[in-house]
């Protein structure tokens, strides 16, 4: 088993990050689809589910969502954050956070695993997570510049980007009991396939504050299969250091 897998804190996981591998049946296919992952942090355990804009984004709090070209997956993911704007009426606004590539999230196109030949794996630094959802019309607060990183660690670029550093977490404004869900979208963003739907059984999810090594999640039996490889969400293998 081969990717970035970096000891750190007693966990395959850097201190303060999370690995995710998200699995295929069949090579990533960029030219028509994209992959997701959605995160809900708020500690309810409920799953992200496949309704999206059917539901309101019920229990989706925060996402990466990857492109590519061809097979090969980009090393920017699109970060989401999704939350409730009260002055329309709950309708759900998606903003797009900024990260460091490289640093705070790193992506690796290739792996090797037990559970699956195809699909890709990256690692993120949690405290991307550790916002609050903007006040709707509200006047933006100053930005603070982060501190000074230690001289082993690299330096972020300047311009006072307020990302949060890992470690420490401070859980703030997030659980630390995360569910979570993987899709397939089509070019118009309809979901093609889910890992987790209603009826599945035990519902993905992990605790943020132990170390984990080892965490696998197959494809429940009985979901709907796509007929297409590519767009199959074969499982998910998930690594955590607090």
């Amino acid at each position: 088993m081969t990717g970035l897998n970096q000891p750190g804190g007693g966990g395959i996981a850097p201190s303060g990050q999370t690995i995710v591998r998200f699995e295929t049946a069949g090579p990533l296919d960029f030219s028509n689809y994209n992959y997701l992952i959605v995160f809900n942090t708020t500690g309810n355990n409920r799953p992200p589910l496949a309704q999206g804009t059917n539901s309101n984004y019920t229990d989706w709090t925060f996402g990466f969502q990857f492109s590519g070209g061809g097979t090969t997956v980009s090393n920017s993911p699109t970060l989401f954050q999704f939350y409730q704007n009260a002055q329309a009426g709950q309708t759900v606004q998606q903003i797009t956070r900024p990260y460091l590539v490289g640093q705070q999230v790193v992506v690796n196109p290739t792996f090797q695993s037990a559970l699956s030949l195809y699909g890709f794996e990256f690692r993120f630094d949690r405290c991307l997570f550790d916002r609050p959802p903007p006040v709707v019309g509200a006047t933006p607060a100053p930005t603070v510049a982060p501190s000074p990183a230690p001289s082993t660690t690299p330096t972020p670029a300047p311009g006072g980007d307020g990302l949060r550093r890992c470690p420490p977490f401070v859980y703030t404004t997030t659980s630390t009991s995360w569910t979570f869900n993987l899709f397939t979208l089509d070019r118009s963003s309809n979901v093609s396939d889910a890992l987790f739907v209603v009826g599945s059984g035990t519902t993905p999810s992990i605790d943020t504050t132990q170390t984990i090594n080892t965490f696998n999640y197959v494809r429940p039996a009985g979901n709907p299969i796509p007929s297409v490889p590519s767009a199959q969400i074969t499982g998910v293998e998930v690594f955590n250091t607090p």
